[in-house]
């Protein structure tokens, strides 16, 4: 027998022992933290959006939906639960808080449609002073031209 077979393990050169270990761990701990990645990511990913209990399995897809506009609704035109279509009218809101507003703005509107055309008639009023008054100073400017 040589002397490497009949070698024990522990009687290996602790040097060489040490120079493997530095050579592997580099290697092995990235790879089993790879392998830990490409397992687990997609675990957690599916267990986010599946609910899952020693008896059943439930998937679920909902989604929330939030209001554009704060106020009460009139009516609701679906159901719990139950399937909805892109751009189906889920509610309809009460429309008298935004009919006081419509008739508040349109009440503003006819105050300024009266206050232009009462910025008309000031215009116009001034227009036919400044006519007169020119009228007036060509009719009498020969006489004020004899005077010099």
């Amino acid at each position: 027998m040589s002397d490497i077979q009949s070698a024990s393990p522990d009687s290996i050169n602790p040097a060489k022992r040490a120079k493997s270990r530095r050579i592997l761990a580099p290697v092995l701990i990235p790879a089993l933290l790879a392998l830990l990645g490409f397992v687990g990511f997609p675990f957690h990913l599916h267990s986010m959006s599946h609910e899952s209990t020693d008896d059943a399995y439930l998937e679920s897809h909902m989604v929330n939906i939030s209001p554009r506009v704060a106020d009460h609704m009139a009516t609701v035109r679906v159901k719990d639960n139950s399937l909805v279509k892109t751009g189906q009218v889920l509610t309809t809101l009460d429309p008298r808080d935004y009919q006081v507003e419509l008739d508040v703005a349109m009440a503003r509107l006819e105050s300024v449609k009266a206050s232009v055309t009462e910025a008309k008639a000031a215009v116009s009023a001034a227009r036919n002073v400044i006519d007169e008054k020119w009228r007036a100073w060509n009719r009498n400017r020969p006489a004020w031209s004899r005077h010099r």
